[in-house]
């Protein structure tokens, strides 16, 4: 099927009406969604990096008390040490360390 050079122009014509209106989107989408997309994200990291903060302080929370609960452990096997037979003494540590 043969076009003449009219019917050509005019397909010419559509085909960059076509182009001009995908640019036109293509901006669109440059300077509106992805600005919106690039807030959203920042709102991510905001959240992920509370998140995160909130995570480490209760590891430090959790570690802290680990530590002054070995800490009292061993200061009153000490104590008791003080004042105990030798046999006490060697099951008083067995008991302290043990549990820990």
């Amino acid at each position: 099927m043969m076009l003449n050079v009219h019917e050509l122009n005019v397909e010419l014509a559509k085909i960059k009406g076509d182009i001009k209106m995908i640019n036109s989107h293509i901006e669109i989408i440059k300077t509106n969604h992805l600005k919106h997309i690039e807030e959203d994200l920042k709102n991510v990291r905001r959240v992920m990096w509370g998140v995160g903060f909130m995570m480490m302080t209760q590891m430090i929370v959790v570690i802290r008390e680990y530590i002054i609960k070995w800490t009292n452990k061993y200061v009153i096997a000490k104590k008791k040490n003080k004042n105990a037979t030798a046999k006490e003494r060697e099951l008083t540590n067995v008991w302290s360390w043990s549990s820990i």
